[in-house]
């Protein structure tokens, strides 16, 4: 039995060594005479409310030439009437109407992002939510100079809201957990995914078959579709404090644990390879626990099993403070503290229920 917490502790330890690696990134930018425009692309769907919020922030973006692109993929709310204000309030605002049943096979969000790349006139695209919005005028500036020759996607930050709340709390220890994870991995030169709500893209790099290819799925457009274009020499990430765009974190622990059922079910098309290191971390947090519960049942003195527990969250902090520090949001050490035993069952009872689950954009 110690052998047995002894390799999962060290399997733990192992992936916090890669995670502290997101300290080392250094942010390359482009000579100022190298830059271009942007082209700025966000899909909605029944988005009247976010529209009217979160466009007149993206608008005020400065620093390089861009464009603002929403495509409306057959919204049923107020969306159109929204957008057609927001047209004559800002010239510069495209806007694509797509129809609720207009002909494509491909699933979920696909048909918006590749209508909205297809009609996009620069040569590097942004992409984000409705429910999103920046925290500096200079995103779209930051983002453009982080290509570089060879450079072809940017994979940034955007953390939620912080608001107070149990629900909160979880939805930070989360997004931090998974932020960690697939920045980390992408720095070593293991791009697995990105966030849809902040990433850029090279355009000649996303075509028609491209978004075919990761087909496979009703989600997955900020997964599936990097691993069809992203190497490990084509990715890098930016953790520039310029770069961070906020999210509206979900209400309900209902439309939480939807949203990453979603996301968790397209695990199951990623090779094998990042099946494995990306599982690894959450299976061995589960096997952590299972541990710990064998010292329970085998008489161990409770202040032996704690402090194993403590040990655990000390070399967490030890090795992902400055991490913590740049993704702006150290508040989550107290908070693991008391919630990782559930954000552990959190995982267990989503995995399985992903396994299942079928839910596309909306």
């Amino acid at each position: 039995m110690l052998i047995f917490t002894l390799i999962v502790f060290f399997g733990l330890l192992s992936y916090y060594l890669i995670f502290s690696c997101l300290s080392l990134a250094k942010q390359s930018t482009l000579d100022d005479d190298e830059k271009q425009g942007v082209s700025l692309i966000i899909c909605a769907k029944n988005e009247a409310e976010n529209l009217s919020r979160f466009i007149p922030i993206w608008i005020k973006q400065t620093g390089v030439e861009f464009e603002l692109i929403v495509v409306n993929d057959g919204s049923a709310d107020q969306t159109a009437e929204v957008l057609l204000a927001l047209q004559k309030k800002y010239p510069t605002v495209k806007v694509i109407h797509l129809a609720p049943k207009q002909l494509s096979n491909l699933k979920g969000k696909r048909r918006a992002l590749l209508a909205g790349i297809e009609k996009s006139s620069y040569d590097f695209v942004v992409l984000s939510d409705a429910d999103c919005y920046p925290i500096s005028q200079r995103h779209l500036a930051k983002m453009l100079s982080r290509f570089k020759p060879g450079v072809d996607i940017v994979l940034g930050y955007s953390p939620y809201e912080k608001r107070k709340g149990l629900l909160n709390k979880f939805i930070q220890i989360e997004t931090t957990l998974t932020a960690l994870q697939y920045l980390s991995f992408a720095f070593i030169g293991i791009p697995y995914m990105g966030v849809g709500r902040n990433i850029a893209y090279r355009k000649a790099i996303l075509n028609e078959r491209v978004f075919q290819k990761s087909n496979r799925t009703l989600s997955g457009d900020d997964d599936l579709l990097l691993a069809e274009v992203a190497t490990r020499s084509n990715t890098m990430i930016t953790l520039d404090l310029d770069n961070l765009v906020y999210t509206l974190p979900p209400s309900s622990f209902g439309e939480w644990m939807k949203q990453k059922q979603r996301h968790y079910s397209t695990a199951k098309y990623y090779n094998l390879l990042k099946i494995i290191l990306v599982g690894g971390f959450p299976f061995l947090s589960i096997l952590f626990y299972f541990a710990l519960f064998l010292f329970l049942i085998n008489d161990f003195e409770w202040t032996t099993v704690l402090s194993i527990y403590l040990a655990k969250w000390i070399i967490f902090v030890m090795f992902n403070y400055r991490n913590l520090q740049m993704l702006q949001n150290r508040r989550i050490i107290g908070n693991i503290l008391f919630l990782d035993f559930f954000w552990v069952v959190f995982l267990i009872f989503n995995h399985f229920k992903a396994l299942k689950a079928n839910n596309g954009w909306s």
